[in-house]
Formats: C-alpha cells, structure tokens, sequence
C-alpha cells in the first residue's frame, strides 16, 4: 500500500516530480530563522526508509479513514520517527484537504500521531519566522508523522476548542510522560499546566 518514498526516482517520477523536490530539496534546506533544517528530521527519516507515500484515487476516497489508519500503524511499527505522505490522483481542494485533516486529527493525536494538511496557500506560519510558509507544498497533500515533544506548541494553544485541547494534550502528556529527558520534563510540566486551565472550563 506505501512506497518508500527513496524507492521514488525524481527523474521519473512524473507528476510527483515536483512534490519530490519540495520534500527533498525545501525540506532540507537551511531555515531561514533558525539553525538547522526547515524540517530538521525528515533526510535522516527519508534515509532510514521511515518516509512512505500513497496516492489515493478518487474512487478510493471512501476509504480515506481506512489509509490513515494504516499509516498510524505502519508509523507505529517503526523503530525510527517516520511519517506517511498521502497524495492524490485528482484535483482535491485545499479545503476539502483541510476537511479530512481535521476528521482524522483525533484519531491520530490519541495515537500519538500529527497529521497534517499542506498545499500551495498553507497559512500557518513558522513558528520562528512570520512571514515564511514551510508547509506550502506545490500540490495539496496529507502528511501523518510521528509525535515529538515539541509538538506543545500546536497541541497546547492552537487547538480549535477548549475539549479538542484537552483531548489533545491528555494524549501528549501519557505519550512523554516516562521521559528522562530534561528537555522533556520542561515541555511535561507546560503541557500540564495548559491540560489544568483547559480541564476548568468544561463548557466550552
């Protein structure tokens, strides 16, 4: 079902060429607002094979939770922090994109995943730098990766909903919470204290 996305030669890669420069090339090229990669995992994942890719069809489009769920458990299975493109063969919409974004996010957020959605007018804005749009990638696609610790930025304050939030940083807390790493334990102790003031307004 998923391809190892180095098993994909650019070269011959037809319509995904350019979608594979920008996961190749962008994605490993310097931040501009930061030291490092502008996403610092993703060459030694793509390296170790833990970077996967599967074009769904059209008429596969009702079994979309089916592929997600796959991939959470193909990520799971993996001994490396990984993640899995999903692209399309038709013109999906951003929106529509972003629709299935949010239908999956629960599911992988209680598995300890991040799905995102990426398409030519991504919005979300580094972290480090406004102004600068990693996630504008050169067609609309969903992409479901690992969880790591600093992923408190998004699941802490960005959620769409005081419920969503609590959700959100429930998950993150029982996915880090036997870490021995300091930087860690810093993010725990943040992550927590948003999980308190989100679990005080059980209304909203």
């Amino acid at each position: 079902m998923f391809i190892a996305i180095n098993d994909l030669d650019p070269r011959t890669a037809g319509k995904h060429a350019e979608l594979l420069d920008y996961l190749h090339g962008f994605l490993n090229s310097p931040h501009p607002g930061r030291d490092g990669k502008v996403c610092p995992f993703f060459k030694k994942a793509a390296d170790s094979q833990s970077v996967f890719m599967k074009e769904v069809r059209k008429i596969e489009m009702p079994r979309m939770s089916d592929f997600v769920e796959a991939a959470v458990h193909l990520l799971q299975n993996q001994t490396r922090v990984g993640s899995v493109v999903l692209t399309f063969d038709f013109a999906i919409s951003n929106a529509d994109a972003d629709k299935l974004q949010e239908k999956h996010k629960v599911f992988c957020v209680e598995n300890n995943m991040m799905i995102g959605s990426l398409n030519p007018d991504n919005l979300s804005e580094s972290v480090r730098l406004p102004g600068f749009y990693p996630l504008r990638s050169p067609v609309p696609i969903l992409v479901i990766r690992n969880m790591v610790y600093t992923d408190i930025t998004f699941l802490g304050s960005k959620a769409p909903s005081k419920k969503m939030r609590r959700i959100f940083l429930t998950s993150y807390i029982r996915n880090f919470e036997n870490s021995k790493s300091t930087k860690i334990q810093e993010k725990l102790k943040l992550a927590k204290e948003l999980l308190k003031d989100a679990q005080s307004w059980w209304k909203f």
